[in-house]
């Protein structure tokens, strides 16, 4: 069990606290759950599905792995780009204090699973290195991050837990990963040393190319050692880029004809369905750019392999990483209905101004 080897005497208080009661859970408990009754995320508990075996999909390239000037353990000036060079590289963004049992340490913890698992494969092991970079440079000086990850090393992964000079060095990462951050004051404007921040890990290919980001709902060991190695078996072979979406089902030709005896589909006279506009509306439904922060698209929650819903996930996971009320209903059929959702998340889809995904 991880836990029993983190360096819980020598964290500040709020993350020895939270692994010492992350500890007694899951001694004393049948599946972990937060004193406060909050169940732990995924990465916690077993998959509830089987993992996707490595080499029988591809990840798609999100974007350019951004650069920045970072420190290292022993307080030496090393490039971001310079420490994903030639190796599969995973990124988790923290700080040293967090108190979020499904934020910073949740990310700790399963990179140390994926550690401890590839310690078995040293071929695998010796192509992977693990990135754990602080965005509060105030207090998670380098000394600090070495106490962090003073038990972590060895094992044939290498591990690096980074920070920077000070926070004119690290806006600029974080804000080309769009890892979300915000100082949290008290009444009297004073900095309370926390953050009110979303847990981000990207997975970086050889190539400096991100191919997965992964929030609290999705982040467990399972999957990302399949991704891992996934990766890996591509080495030497060009990837895939950017996810194409399935084209070989003509849509038009459906609108026109219906299957299966349906009635024809109501379209406006205004608003005639066109070649152009199945291609279009194709292309937004994998599009990542139309959420929130960039990262969920919404082919990810309505599966066209899976009638257009989730088999694995009971409610659906929002761009924050956690797990929402709802589900994710199939789509089958929509165009039937004279009116789809008049609201989703809380905004008014009559309302939204495409003009910038026009133009992006």
């Amino acid at each position: 069990m991880f836990l029993a080897i983190l360096p819980v005497t020598r964290l500040p208080f709020p993350a020895a606290w939270l692994v010492r009661l992350l500890l007694s859970l899951w001694l004393f408990l049948p599946f972990p759950i937060h004193a406060d009754g909050e169940v732990l995320a995924p990465g916690y508990q077993s998959l509830s599905f089987t993992a996707p075996e490595p080499g029988t999909y591809s990840l798609p390239d999100i974007g350019i792995a951004a650069d920045g000037s970072v420190l290292d353990a022993q307080a030496r000036d090393v490039s971001l780009s310079s420490l994903m060079a030639g190796k599969v590289s995973v990124l988790s963004f923290i700080y040293a204090t967090c108190s979020d049992i499904n934020g910073c340490p949740l990310a700790t913890a399963v990179l140390h699973q994926v550690k401890s698992r590839l310690r078995k494969e040293p071929e695998l092991a010796g192509q992977l290195r693990l990135l754990t970079l602080s965005f509060n440079p105030e207090h998670d000086t380098p000394e600090q991050m070495r106490l962090y990850g003073q038990n972590f090393q060895g094992g044939g992964v290498d591990w690096q837990f980074l920070t920077t000079r000070s926070e004119q060095h690290i806006h600029p990462i974080v804000e080309h990963y769009q890892q979300a951050i915000a100082k949290k004051f008290d009444d009297q404007g004073r900095f309370t040393g926390t953050f009110a921040h979303n847990l981000r890990v990207y997975l970086i290919d050889k190539h400096q190319h991100i191919r997965n980001i992964y929030s609290t709902g999705f982040l467990h060991a399972d999957t990302l050692v399949s991704d891992i190695k996934t990766l890996l078996l591509e080495d030497g072979k060009p990837f895939a880029g950017a996810a194409k979406p399935d084209s070989t089902f003509d849509l038009l030709s459906t609108v026109i004809n219906p299957p299966l005896g349906l009635p024809p589909l109501p379209v406006p006279e205004n608003n005639p369905v066109t070649k152009e506009k199945v291609s279009l509306g194709r292309k937004l439904f994998y599009d990542r750019r139309l959420s929130l922060n960039g990262t969920m698209s919404c082919a990810m929650c309505h599966i066209p392999d899976q009638g257009f819903t989730s088999h694995e996930l009971a409610t659906a996971v929002g761009v924050e990483g956690r797990t929402v009320r709802r589900n994710s209903p199939a789509l089958f059929n929509v165009g039937y209905f004279p009116l789809l959702v008049s609201r989703w998340a809380g905004v008014n889809l009559r309302a939204t101004n495409l003009g910038a995904v026009a133009g992006a």
